[in-house]
């Protein structure tokens, strides 16, 4: 399956594509004609790492924690992009395929993994999850932090992200 599959570890982050009978990262955003990127050298994404891992938990949880992998895969993803985290709470937006560094911080792709992040915390009940998942959202806010405010907003995007 996917997880099997799909997984590449030398970077530690799922393929994009499946294309020509094998898992690559040239779908979204390589140098094809047929890709979003055109010129670029492929990356691993937040948005396509992001959903997969989020997708994956739901999808573990729906069937009663019965397959493993699922989250032990997505979980290792997770953290492969937790390591990457800025100290200002951004997470990466495109990673190295050769060894899954963050080689990208612009842009808002990094928010893809804010859902993935707190849906493994929801799992293993380990507050770094909600902690990484909380400085990648505050990273946009330009006023003093207010815990508490925060900590209601936070509630409640785990509850909307729980109950989709």
């Amino acid at each position: 399956g996917l997880c099997n599959n799909a997984f590449n570890e030398k970077s530690g982050l799922f393929n994009e594509e499946h294309r020509d009978g094998k898992w690559q990262i040239t779908g979204w955003w390589g140098t094809r004609e047929d890709c979003f990127n055109f010129g670029d050298e492929p990356k691993h994404s937040a948005y396509l790492n992001g959903q997969c891992c989020y997708y994956i938990l739901k999808s573990y949880l729906l069937f009663d924690e019965s397959n493993k992998n699922w989250l032990l895969k997505s979980q290792s993803v997770l953290d492969t992009v937790l390591k990457t985290q800025k100290g200002n709470g951004a997470f990466g937006v495109f990673f190295d395929p050769a060894n899954g560094k963050a080689v990208d911080y612009d842009g808002f792709q990094g928010c893809w993994f804010v859902p993935a992040f707190t849906m493994l915390y929801k799992i293993t009940k380990d507050e770094k999850y909600l902690v990484a998942a909380k400085n990648e959202l505050l990273i946009t806010r330009p006023e003093k932090y207010d815990k508490k405010k925060d900590i209601r907003a936070l509630n409640w995007y785990q509850r909307f992200w729980y109950t989709r």
